[in-house]
């Protein structure tokens, strides 16, 4: 989910970059010299790392509901289906409850959002047929906008991260609730063949 890809395709780009890097740097040492072999060795590294890396972050993505200091309603796990990818697009709401905060403590809850909001515009790419609808404020403590994956990724880190460490510093958060499309939409990026 944190790429985009799904996760055959994750594993078949990792096995790739691994064989062919370890493929050239084997070339190189026997035609040249060692030496000029060790950036291909880097490369056949980097997909064992990249694996590694997605497994740690999968250990602490599975249980991260449990680890929330407020109540979560709703089907995150939408996104871990695997028909799922980055040209998959779905409405999506997340709404805050907080009823017994106080002024200032509601603007850092609505900061947070609009700091979210501006991170999942930042994803959303120029498109050549359909309408990706952009993330916007209903109110201070709700948004609504369409979510791929990229886009769920950065909802995860903002439930988890910056919200829940609003929470965790004594702002009483009592529930989120997210509302997510079971309809999804393809929309492709728009591509530079198109444009010749």
């Amino acid at each position: 989910m944190m790429s985009g890809l799904s996760v055959e395709s994750f594993g078949w780009t990792a096995l790739m970059l691994g064989g062919l890097g370890a493929g050239l740097a084997f070339l190189m040492y026997v035609r040249f010299h060692l030496l000029w072999s060790l950036p291909f060795v880097l490369l056949a590294l980097i997909g064992p790392l990249v694996g590694l890396y997605a497994l740690v972050r999968y250990v602490s993505y599975r249980n991260w509901r449990d680890n929330l200091p407020y109540e979560f309603n709703g089907d995150f796990e939408i996104f871990e289906r695997p028909d799922n990818d980055s040209d998959t697009w779905r409405l999506c709401s997340i709404e805050i409850h907080a009823p017994h905060v106080d002024r200032a403590q509601l603007v850092l809850i609505r900061d947070s959002i609009v700091g979210f909001v501006e991170r999942a515009n930042r994803k959303i790419y120029n498109t050549r047929w359909g309408r990706i609808t952009r993330w916007q404020l209903e109110s201070p403590l709700s948004a609504v906008g369409q979510v791929n994956l990229p886009i769920a990724w950065k909802m995860y880190k903002f439930l988890s991260g910056e919200l829940a460490r609003l929470g965790r510093s004594g702002i009483k958060i009592t529930s989120v609730h997210l509302k997510v499309a079971e309809h999804a939409e393809i929309i492709p990026a728009e591509s530079t063949t198109f444009n010749q």
